[in-house]
């Protein structure tokens, strides 16, 4: 019998927030490793809520460095804000940092979109009512989240 992989839930608040801090976090995606930093005290209990269950990685290769940094500057402290870096670069404008886990999302998202895009097979979203279920794959812009919404 295999030992289960360490998970995300089983690390101490204290040592998930040091290993952040060092960005020696590496979540198993099973397609690949995403290596996560952050320096945002409120990201570490967001992270570690909604990936708890996602296995750690003992990996010394990561597909992808990722980190989720406070904002620089005056607005930093005016508006505080999350930047989502991938290899140090930041592509995309900050977040309100209260939004943070909602910039590492789309951001890995991102990540898998443009560099490990034979995994990506659609861009859609699906609707559901009892039994049945719809598959709405569509350019993006398109409309498919309002829907979903609505």
């Amino acid at each position: 019998m295999t030992a289960e992989p360490p998970r995300l839930r089983n690390l101490s608040p204290v040592l998930l927030r040091q290993r952040l801090a060092n960005a020696s976090v590496e979540l198993d995606y099973g397609a690949a490793v995403v290596r996560v930093g952050s320096d945002l005290a409120g990201f570490v209990a967001d992270l570690q809520r909604v990936y708890g269950a996602f296995s750690l990685a003992d990996a010394t290769f990561a597909d992808f460095h990722t980190q989720v940094r406070r904002g620089s500057g005056v607005r930093a402290y005016l508006r505080p804000q999350s930047r989502f870096l991938i290899d140090g670069i930041q592509p995309f404008d900050p977040f309100p940092r209260e939004q943070a886990l909602a910039h590492f999302e789309w951001g890995v998202n991102w990540c898998f979109a443009q560099r490990f895009n034979q995994h990506v097979l659609l861009h859609a979203d699906a609707l559901a009512l009892a039994d049945q279920g719809a598959i709405m794959a569509a350019q993006p812009g398109s409309g498919k989240s309002t829907l979903h919404a609505a």
